[in-house]
């Protein structure tokens, strides 16, 4: 889990520099689809949950608003009051 933390970090860090191009928003909801997915596999239910909190969030905002026209970083400023959380969550859960 320690390789997946960092990559949606830096997934999440690339996002925030780039906040309205649709690749880094794509790559950061798909390394959070699949931590929501897998998290509760190997024992980190309450890491899976948030994941799965903060992936349905965004495929909620995707369904209300049309792809061409959707600004980015709406959805960003939307998920970041979940997203640190998460990540303080996951660091501590998963230690140093």
């Amino acid at each position: 889990m320690p390789e997946k933390l960092t990559a949606l970090m830096a997934a999440w860090e690339f996002w925030v520099s780039h906040p309205d191009d649709p690749n880094a928003e794509r790559e950061f909801r798909g390394l959070v689809h699949r931590i929501a997915g897998s998290a509760g596999a190997f024992g980190y239910n309450a890491l899976g949950e948030r994941a799965r909190a903060i992936d349905e969030t965004m495929l909620r905002w995707a369904d209300r608003v049309d792809e061409e026209s959707r600004p980015l970083h709406e959805l960003l400023s939307k998920i970041q009051e979940r997203v640190l959380p998460f990540f303080q969550h996951f660091s501590a859960s998963i230690g140093p």
